[in-house]
Parts: C-alpha cells; structure tokens; sequence
C-alpha cells in the first residue's frame, strides 16, 4: 500500500513538474512575443518609409525640376517687384525733396502770402503740406482736420525707415520732412494707388507662378518618361535574355545619345559573352567527343579481358596493349584540357630564366632526330644573345609545331627551323615542304579541337588542341604566329618574340 502510494506521489509530482516547466516556456514565449512587437513593428515601418522613399528616377526628375523652374521664377518676380518697390520709395523721396525746396524758396519770397499757393501746390501735385514753428505748434496745414502729422493714419517716413529687400510692407502714405532754422516742413503724399498697384501684381504674379508650378511639373514628368524609356526598353530587353535567347539584343535605333552609347555597350558585352558561351559549348562537346572514343574503347576491352581474355594469352595481350595505348591518349588530352583551363582563368604562371635559344633549338632538334628518322631536320640560329623566358614552356610549343611538320610532311622531307633578329624582335621560323594548309583552313588551325576535313584528320593522331597550347605559350610572351601555307608545297610558321632582357 505504501509503495503504490509512493509511486503515486512520484508520478504526480513529475506530471506537475512537467506542467509548470510547460507553463514557464508559455509565459517566456508570451513576453517575449510582446517585447518583439515593438521591435517588428519598428522595422515594418522603417521597411515600409524605406519603400514608399525609393522613388522611380522619372518622379525625382519631374519633382526637381518642378520646383526647381518655378522656384527660380518665384525670386525673379520677388527681386523685381522689391527692386520697384524701392526705386518707387527713392524716387518719391527725391521729388518731396525738391517739392520742399521748392516750397521753402517760395516761402523766404513771399513769406506774407503763401497759404493760397500752398493750397494749389496740394491739389496740384496730390500732396499733403505741413508747417511747424521752432516750439512745434503747427501754422499751417493744405488739409482741413488741422491734425499734426504724426496723429495721421499710417503715416510712413522714408527718411527714417530701414529698408530690407525682403520686406513687403507696403504703406498707404510717404512723407518727407525737413528741418529749417525758423520752422519745420513736411509733405505727405499718398501711397495707396501705388500700394494696390503692387499688391495687384505680387496677386498676378503668385498665380502665375503657381500655374508655372502646375505646368513645369507636367511637361518634366512627360520629358522624364520620354528620355528615361530607352532605359524601360533595356531592362525589358535584358530581363527577356536568357541562355535560349542569347543572341537577342537591345534596340539602339534613334538619336545618339549616353542611353544609346550604354546600349551599344551592353550589346558588345552580350556579343562576347555569347561568343564565349558558344566557345565554351563547343569545348565541351569536343571534349566530350573525344573522350567518348577511348573510354569506348577501354569498356570494349575491358569485357573482352572479362568474357575470355584470362583463357586467350593473345587477346590478353592485344587487350592490354590497347588499354595502355588508349590510357596514354586520355592522360595527354587531360592535361591539355587542364592546361587550357588554367589559362582560361589566368592562373598559368610562366617560370622565366635565362638561356641561349639556339641551345633550346638544338635541344629540340636533336629529340625530333632520335624519334623520328623519317624526315630530315636542320637548324641554324645566329641570336647568340640570352633571352629571360620560360625554356619549358618554349620546348613545349617548338615540339608542337615540329611535331605537326613531321605529320603532315611526306617521308624524306625537310624540315628546317632558324632564327634571325632585327631590333625589336627575335623570329624563330619553322620551314617544311609537307603537304601545306588550304586557305579556308588557314584562319581556324588555332581553335581548339580544329581538324582540316581532308588529310588532318584523327588517323595522323593528336587532339586538335596542339596548336592552341602552342599560341597560348607565344602569347604569354607577348608574342605572336604568323603561318604561311602553300598547298601541295610547305607552311612557314614565323613565332616573334619581343627581345626581352636578360635578368
């Protein structure tokens, strides 16, 4: 009883136990969960602002220069009207100013009788006059209500007021006045036509303006769509391309222009890029090609050796020989291929010492006698300077020009290879009477896996990539192949290499 009642316990309190520790991880993903809603909610709304900002280049056109004309009239119309607004103000001083020297010219002349001239002076020229004694107290005045100046309604003196450009205050009067020794003059004159003339204007101008605004955000939005729709048609055209559209290009018709001149770039771009993807195909295929013969032939072996070569001591044999035969063949085609794709991603590295290359001439001279004694070989070099460049890799594309003057030129014929020089340059050329290269082949002996369709086929061996390996080696020292071929005569390859300094 006991023990059951003990299980009990322990099962119940593991349960619970359980439960809390559930409970916890509820609670702490729940605080957690509110405490990452601030933080969410931030992102989403910087991520939205973010979006809602990066306006398309044709709004920011049409918004630049829609503000940026107007705003550009707005100051001009703002300079002008203040620029009159001041002339006005200095004119109008300069006239009270010789109204009141008029007057006080008048007034030392007739100083009995003036009331009825000052009078007619008022009407005549819309002026307001004022005389004040030493003390102050007003005389005379050209207006009925016998008020001084200064208790006059928006009374404005020019003479004490400073001037800023961009203040539009405008008054409804203008006054000058003048002190003399016996007495004060004053003129007012009114400002209030002028005032509603100005206002009139600056009204006028502020609409037109605003029009302007309307109209310039309308024609640079319809400017903006217009210069910036080649680049619509670019990226249309780019995201179309794809590797079964290679060749689909974009539309450079119309003016000359930068958008037309990045056009065509692209269009270059893709020309390369598609001839490099078409290069590129074609060496795998070839490569595919022409690994698929001899690991046929392996296979083909191979079940020969399993079916009933361990009971047939000659097909054992044969079968051995061949598999040897065809391994070799693999391991040379893999190493041009592995050679060509370190050259394609330019991490081939040339190892450059000194020598004599009439001693290379003869080291290659003397190898092409002891495997080959079907043609004669001759040499005759007169560089007797020392060049800095890679002996190996020179070996190497001497052997393959030899080799394929050995091939393609009949038993007993003559194969030659010197030098001369001239001040710039070392020639090395490789002189055969063999059968010769046809024109229309002429240009292609170069590509990879090429074959002339006649006599350089597979049945006088090689992979077709001898002579590519070849120009790869000349040109990476800065060197360059020029081959002359004659059918039914002999070829001339001409390798120029610059005159490099030892070192």
């Amino acid at each position: 009883m006991l023990n059951n009642l003990l299980k009990f316990l322990y099962t119940f309190s593991k349960k619970l136990y359980k439960l809390i520790i559930l409970i916890f991880k509820i609670i702490l993903n729940s605080l957690v969960f509110l405490l990452l809603i601030p933080i969410k909610s931030i992102k989403f709304t910087y991520t939205t602002l973010i979006n809602l900002l990066r306006f398309n280049i044709s709004f920011k056109l049409t918004l630049f220069f829609g503000l940026l004309i107007p705003s550009l009239l707005i100051l001009e119309n703002i300079y002008i009207l203040k620029y009159n607004h001041f002339n006005y103000f200095n004119e109008s001083s300069n006239l009270l100013d010789n109204h009141i020297e008029f007057i006080n010219n008048y007034l030392n002349n007739n100083p009995d009788n003036y009331k009825q001239y000052l009078t007619l002076f008022s009407s005549s020229y819309n002026v307001d006059i004022y005389i004040y004694d030493s003390n102050s107290n007003l005389q005379t005045s050209t207006i009925s209500t016998k008020k001084k100046y200064n208790n006059l309604l928006n009374i404005y003196s020019i003479k004490d007021y400073n001037y800023s450009f961009f203040d539009f205050s405008l008054p409804a009067y203008v006054k000058y006045k003048k002190i003399y020794p016996n007495y004060t003059l004053i003129i007012v004159k009114s400002f209030i036509d002028k005032k509603l003339s100005f206002q009139s204007l600056a009204f006028i101008s502020f609409f037109l303006n605003f029009f302007l605004i309307l109209t310039s955000i309308f024609l640079s939005n319809k400017m903006s769509k217009k210069l910036l729709n080649p680049i619509k048609n670019m990226t249309l055209a780019v995201q179309n391309i794809s590797i079964k559209n290679i060749d689909e290009r974009i539309d450079v018709s119309g003016t000359k222009d930068e958008l037309k001149d990045l056009a065509q770039t692209f269009n270059n771009m893709m020309d390369r890029i598609e001839s490099s993807y078409i290069k590129q195909r074609q060496f795998v295929n070839d490569a595919s090609h022409e690994l698929r013969t001899p690991i046929a032939v392996l296979k083909g072996y191979a079940n020969m050796l399993q079916r009933w070569g361990s009971k047939d001591p000659l097909v054992l044999n044969e079968s051995i020989q061949s598999i040897v035969s065809e391994s070799n063949q693999m391991q040379e085609l893999v190493e041009k291929l592995l050679y060509l794709a370190r050259n394609d991603k330019n991490s081939f590295n040339l190892k450059k010492s000194n020598f004599y290359i009439s001693d290379l001439i003869n080291e290659v001279i003397s190898d092409m006698k002891l495997i080959d004694s079907k043609h004669s070989y001759f040499s005759k070099s007169s560089y007797s300077k020392l060049i800095y460049c890679d002996k190996l890799a020179l070996k190497q594309a001497f052997r393959i020009f030899l080799d394929n003057s050995m091939k393609y030129t009949q038993e007993n014929g003559k194969i030659y290879i010197s030098t001369k020089e001239s001040n710039f340059s070392l020639y090395i050329s490789i002189v055969d009477n063999g059968i010769g290269i046809s024109k229309k082949d002429l240009p292609h002996i170069f590509e990879r896996f090429y074959r002339a369709d006649k006599s350089r086929t597979k049945s006088n061996g090689g992979s077709g990539l001898g002579l590519s390996i070849a120009k790869i080696i000349i040109e990476q020292h800065d060197g360059t192949i020029w081959v002359d071929s004659i059918e039914n005569e002999g070829t001339i390859v001409t390798i120029i290499l610059p005159k490099i300094p030892s070192k």
